[in-house]
Order: structure tokens, then sequence, then C-alpha cells
């Protein structure tokens, strides 16, 4: 109860609060002055929760872990068979995949995909973490195969030069990964949209433009747009999408930068990342950022001034500047 006595002390009045009744009524029962019965009474009246025994709070404590053990339990054995599995069916690839026909590949690889999809779409991926990640990681690997599956099909039975080849396999993987991110739209599923689509954006760009920077700024179109559709909440959860769109526009723009016009574009691609961080206080963007600025800046400056002192000092000034950032973020958002 929040009710208050004062007591006059001179000219002032002095609140003194009152202990909870929970209390007062376990220390009444304590001191003998009224009997379980009657405290039962006056809980049911001021509608007072009785509190747990020992007992009970033990058995709900270890019903609650114990339940989360098991939950862990089979997803490290779903993960551990998932891994025997594959392995298995690399040592099986090796020894007798160039003995198999296309017909016998593609029903090997496609029973792979369907088993890794059913296997996913039984897994209860609504009664916990666990439970959610063991889905995401089977039709993350039923992706990865349906890729494999692709390949032989345009390869061997459609026969597509390299370019088509690339564009199919990339377009059907990323519709795949659309249909099972639709299905369970967790971070794993989000990513290897991402991914397949940027491959999807650069090897289209590429075709229709006929240059090799093109992957680049395909890959790194993709990725701004994702950047964008996690800072407006479309996807979510927005830092994450954030920060994989940031790390695909670093990625893209490297890929330019052969041509001056691709420093230029790697360059304000870091410095834009860093400053978004920055503006939404996003610490796995800044993370982003930093990457880019290792992975753009030294190759920029060696470039521009090859042989020069410059790189290091500008180095040093940038991850000076990277670290009081981070800080920064971390304080605020703290």
């Amino acid at each position: 109860m929040s009710e208050t006595i004062t007591r006059r002390r001179g000219h002032l009045h002095v609140p003194r609060q009152r202990a909870p009744l929970e209390v007062q009524i376990s220390g009444w029962v304590a001191e003998g002055i009224i009997d379980e019965e009657q405290a039962a009474r006056i809980r049911a009246r001021a509608r007072v929760p009785v509190p747990e025994t020992r007992e009970q709070e033990t058995q709900r404590v270890t019903g609650l872990g114990g339940a989360e053990l098991r939950s862990y339990a089979v997803e490290a054995l779903g993960y551990l068979g998932g891994l025997l599995v594959v392995i298995a069916a690399m040592l099986l690839a090796n020894l007798y995949w160039s003995d198999l026909g296309v017909g016998a590949r593609l029903g090997v690889l496609g029973g792979a995909v369907v088993g890794l999809v059913a296997a996913g779409s039984l897994t209860p991926a609504g009664r916990g973490d666990a439970w959610s990640r063991l889905r995401s990681v089977l039709w993350a690997a039923a992706t990865v195969v349906a890729a494999g599956f692709t390949v032989v099909l345009a390869d061997e039975v459609l026969e597509l030069q390299e370019t088509d080849l690339a564009l199919t396999v990339s377009g059907t993987v990323t519709v795949v990964a659309a249909l099972l991110w639709l299905a369970h739209r967790v971070p794993l599923q989000q990513v290897m949209l991402m991914v397949s689509g940027m491959l999807t954006a650069g090897t289209l760009t590429e075709q229709i433009l006929d240059a090799d920077w093109a992957i680049g700024v395909g890959i790194w179109a993709v990725a701004l747009a994702w950047l964008v559709l996690g800072w407006t909440e479309v996807l979510r959860p927005p830092a994450v999408a954030m920060a994989f769109g940031a790390i695909g526009m670093v990625f893209g723009a490297s890929a330019t930068m052969q041509w001056d016009a691709g420093i230029v574009l790697g360059l304000l691609t870091v410095a834009g990342v860093v400053l978004v961080a920055v503006v939404a206080r996003e610490l796995p963007m800044l993370g982003a950022g930093a990457i880019g600025v290792l992975m753009i800046v030294p190759r920029a400056v060696d470039e521009w001034f090859p042989g020069e002192l410059t790189a290091p000092f500008v180095l040093l000034g940038l991850g000076g500047g990277l670290v009081a950032l981070a800080v920064w973020i971390a304080r605020s958002r703290t």
C-alpha cells in the first residue's frame, strides 16, 4: 500500500511510508496477532497475491529451466545431426558424384532441399528462440542447396553461358530465400535474401551495362535500399537491416575501386555510413563503417598518395575518431 501517515514535528509534517500490506500481514502472523485463516481473508479482501512457498518457487524455476535446457539440447542435436548429414553428403559426393547422371544429381539435391524445408517447417519455431534458430539454420542450408541444384540444372541441362548461368542461379535463389523469409522473418533468413538479391542485381547490372564495375554498383544499390528499409522500419529488426545494408554498400563500393570514380564512391559510402550510424546511434552500423574504413581508405590513400606518410596518419585519425564515436554512442544509448 502506498498510503502514508504524517507526524507533526514542530511546524513540519514528515511523511512515513507504511510497509507493504503483505509484509505487515506476514509480521502479524509471525507475532501471533492473527492466524493464517484471518491472513487469507485480509489478502482476499485487499486482493494481495498469496506469496509462493519455497517449494512452489523451486518447482516453478526448475520446470522453466528444464524446458529451456530441453530446447537447447534439441537445438544442439539438430545442429550436430545436420553437420553429420553435410559431412556424409560431401564424402558420398566425392566418391560417387562423377558417376551419377544428371537426373540423379538433380534428384539428390532437390530431395535435400525438400527435406531441409520440411524439417524446418516441422520445427515448432513459435515455442522459443532455440526452435526458431534451428528452423532458420535448416532453411538457410536449404537455400544454399537450392543454389547447387540450380547450378547443375543451368549448366548441365540448360547449358547456359557464364553470365546467364550466374543470373539464373542468383535469381532462383533470391526467389527461394524470399519465400522462406516471408514464412519466417528472422535475421538469418533476411541476410540470405539480401545476399542473393545483391548478387542478382550485380549480375543483372553487369549484363545490361557490359562493364566490370557494374557488378559493384548493382550490389551497392540493393544494399542501400536495404539500409533505407531498415531505417524506415519496414524491415525488422531495424538495427540488423541497417548494419547488413551498410556492409553490403561497403563491399559493393569496394568492387568498383579500380577506377577513380569507384574510389570516390567508396569514400562517400564510408562517410555516409558513419554519419547515419551517429545520427541513428547504432553501434552495429558504426562497426560496418569501421569495416569500410579498413577496406576502402588504405586503398584510396595508396592509389592517390603512394609512398607517402599520409596513410598511417589518416588511419590513426580515423581510428581514434571511430573509437570516440563508439564510446559516445554507447554512453548516449545507455
